[in-house]
């Protein structure tokens, strides 16, 4: 039996996306959320995309730009890396 491994993580890109290897894009998200009592907690995620959908990412994502990404989690050399099947681009945010 296949177990479930699905995430979707909205978030800001922290800088913009870059290249690790040929058709390969990669790019931090950071996801922002308030505790009940309002302080500040901020979550960093790796985002790797391949493909078609890296070279869109490429073209069309800059720092601060807002994503929706939905993949799957892999651990990669002791860290949790989101390989995204699919990237929604969000409106931009006001910095």
């Amino acid at each position: 039996m296949n177990a479930l491994n699905s995430i979707i993580l909205e978030g800001d890109l922290t800088g913009d996306p870059y290249i690790p290897k040929e058709g390969v894009c990669e790019f931090e998200v950071v996801s922002i959320r308030y505790s009940p009592t309002n302080e500040k907690e901020e979550s960093h995620f790796l985002i790797r995309t391949t493909g078609k959908i890296a070279n869109i990412c490429l073209t069309n994502l800059k720092e601060l730009r807002s994503v929706r990404a939905v993949g799957r989690i892999k651990e990669e050399a002791g860290k949790h890396i989101i390989i995204a099947e699919h990237i929604e681009f969000r409106p931009r945010r006001s910095a």
